[in-house]
């Protein structure tokens, strides 16, 4: 499953679902982040997007640090709503 603004036609003929961000949020047991960090994309990752993830869930993020909030991060991780966490 993937989220973009940018649907590619290449990532669905290699079996890609696209999906909303908040049905990612809600389905996927790993979240990777691969994005640009921009006014839009800043702190995306916060205390309301991690509400909507899975108990457990795994976030790695390879894209810049400000796109998550550390303090969310911090309190997913305590809650356990976060079972593990890559940063880049």
């Amino acid at each position: 499953i993937c989220y973009d603004p940018y649907q590619n036609d290449a990532m669905k003929q290699l079996g890609g679902e696209y999906m909303t961000l908040d049905e990612v949020y809600s389905h996927a047991d790993i979240i990777t982040l691969h994005l640009p960090l921009l006014p839009t994309t800043r702190y995306m990752i916060n205390n309301a997007a991690i509400a909507k993830m899975k108990i457990g869930v795994t976030i790695v993020n390879v894209s810049r640090g400000a796109i998550i909030d550390t303090q969310a991060l911090i309190n997913g991780l305590t809650t356990g709503r976060i079972r593990a966490v890559g940063l880049d």
